[in-house]
């Protein structure tokens, strides 16, 4: 084996909560390519150094808000609404110019409440998952999320003879789950990497990770 056959999972949702956290609180945030360059070099590290990082699938997963809904949740404000499509519409920039596979679900309105709540998401991750785990599309799952609910799809992908990484980014109101640390077969934790008074340069894989610069065309 010359090469580590990797997919990349994101719960859309902590990804974006520890985005906007990142974002908010260090004027920075996180970087889809950035996290596939931080990738190239740590999991040879895990698995063998003469090993090259063969990204095989990266997949996105989320609620999505149709229209109708996001005016209902916004309560019709206007400047809220269009800051929502904006946003959506550079989440969507950001996915196809990172090669990404986006998985939305809509939304779901609560029973008798004006709450919306994300629903089934969790399930179309371990689908996807599992499948391609024993259609032996990668060797290595990487995951980016943090909520214990995700620990059956671990323990199904090992099921498979498949090894898996978490990636450990927590936001200021995002926490890893300690009982999802402890059932992957490797946690990769970037902040740590990064030593009293680092600095980094604009090539340094960490510094990339928390890169603000969207890899797109002008237009």
């Amino acid at each position: 084996m010359n090469s580590i056959k990797t997919a990349i999972f994101y719960d859309g949702r902590f990804y974006d909560l520890v985005k906007e956290d990142l974002r908010v609180n260090n004027t920075s945030t996180l970087s889809f390519n950035g996290i596939k360059t931080y990738l190239s070099g740590a999991l040879p590290k895990i698995y063998g150094s003469r090993l090259t990082v063969n990204i095989t699938f990266q997949g996105y997963f989320r609620g999505m808000f149709n229209l109708s809904h996001a005016e209902k949740h916004f309560q019709m404000n206007q400047s809220r609404i269009i800051k929502f499509l904006r946003d959506e519409k550079f989440l969507a920039d950001e996915l196809m110019y990172s090669n990404i596979v986006p998985y939305f679900i809509p939304m779901r309105k609560v029973h008798n409440s004006e709450e919306f709540e994300e629903k089934g998401v969790d399930g179309m991750i371990a689908t996807q998952a599992i499948l391609k785990a024993a259609n032996n599309e990668f060797d290595v799952l990487v995951f980016i999320g943090g909520d214990a609910d995700h620990v059956s799809m671990i323990q199904g992908v090992h099921a498979f003879g498949k090894s898996t990484v978490l990636i450990k980014i927590p936001g200021k109101n995002q926490i890893c789950s300690p009982l999802l640390q402890s059932e992957v077969t490797h946690v990769l934790e970037p902040l740590k990497d990064m030593k009293p008074g680092w600095k980094g340069s604009k090539t340094d894989p960490v510094h990339q990770i928390f890169s603000d610069k969207l890899m797109r065309p002008n237009y």
